[in-house]
């Protein structure tokens, strides 16, 4: 019986990480859609969003595991090695330039934060009483009685 509650644990955690991904991916592909100026396929675009995040956390764990012997180095080497790999796997996987590859990252963060907001004020409008309504990004004044 205790592997049927771990399989289902299993699943329920792949499809939100997958449903994670998806949804994460769509900022990363009206962006380079826009920026580029060109069809974008939709997967390049999740296999973006999965690449570039992987190359820097690479690069950061790596930095922590050279702080022993080379120190501080190591950090400063990480902070700007990391989102050079971000930007690097943008700038290959759309084909763009290193320009293009910083607007792409820039827009995507930009059109990812209105969404969340437009999530959560949506969430607050048809969920009034939902106790998690305090932890929207940009939250509002309360409403007085006029």
């Amino acid at each position: 019986m205790q592997e049927i509650g771990l399989a289902l644990g299993i699943s329920l955690l792949l499809s939100i990480l997958i449903g994670a991904w998806v949804i994460l991916s769509i900022p990363v592909y009206l962006s380079a859609r826009l920026i580029t100026m060109k069809r974008v396929a939709f997967t390049k675009a999740m296999l973006a969003t999965l690449v570039a995040p992987l190359l820097y956390a690479i690069i950061a764990v790596g930095s922590l595991l050279l702080m022993d012997s080379i120190g501080v180095i190591a950090m400063v080497l990480a902070l700007i090695a990391a989102p050079m790999a971000w930007l690097w796997a943008y700038k290959s996987l759309f084909d763009t330039g290193w320009l293009r590859a910083l607007g792409i990252t820039i827009l995507s963060v930009i059109l990812l934060v209105i969404s969340i907001w437009l999530v959560s004020s949506l969430m607050s409008t048809i969920l009034p009483d939902l106790p998690l309504q305090d932890i929207s990004p940009m939250p509002l004044p309360p409403l007085q009685n006029v």
